[in-house]
């Protein structure tokens, strides 16, 4: 009796499992960041599960799990493509009250950042209201130093990270 309602396959009804992973593959794509190293490879799993025991909504499964693969994809690219930014400016912020002390003292960029001088990033600095490295690079210790902000203590990351986030080095990475 049972057989007939649910035909040869019992999964057959059971959507939840492509669903969600349809659900998640969609917030790996749209959040396509830190999230997506969480969301996608839940969402690949439940799609594999899904399809691997025959349930239902086939699709939707199958584009969750296509999503999830892109998002990866997509950070894996950009992570790789935008490393040497990254790391430097994360540097930077590891170690921003030792740069603030040295361009205090000298008024100089240190030699580990003269790279972003280049003509290449000329581009990037213009396109975010700023003539060169040298004035973004300012403007990051001003973000950063301790003396200067009026906002509560501990909020250097957030002034860094909007520092940061405000530049466009999509732009940088096409230059070259």
């Amino acid at each position: 009796m049972e057989e007939e309602k649910y035909g040869a396959n019992p999964n057959a009804d059971k959507k939840g499992l492509a669903i969600a992973a349809l659900v998640l593959g969609i917030l790996a794509i749209v959040v396509c960041g830190c999230g997506a190293f969480i969301f996608a490879p839940i969402s690949i799993i439940l799609a594999i599960v899904s399809l691997a025991t025959h349930r239902g909504a086939k699709p939707a499964a199958i584009i969750g799990l296509v999503l999830s693969v892109i998002s990866i994809l997509v950070i894996v690219l950009i992570s790789t493509a935008y490393r040497e930014p990254i790391e430097d400016f994360s540097k930077f912020m590891n170690n921003s009250e030792q740069y603030v002390e040295m361009y205090k003292a000298t008024g100089e960029v240190p030699e580990e950042f003269q790279k972003y001088k280049d003509p290449k990033y000329d581009d990037v600095w213009k396109g975010n209201n700023m003539k060169s490295f040298d004035e973004f690079y300012a403007y990051l210790i001003e973000s950063v130093d301790p003396s200067r902000q009026q906002a509560p203590s501990g909020t250097t990351v957030s002034l860094f990270s909007d520092a940061f986030t405000d530049m466009n080095f999509i732009q940088a990475q096409a230059a070259v």
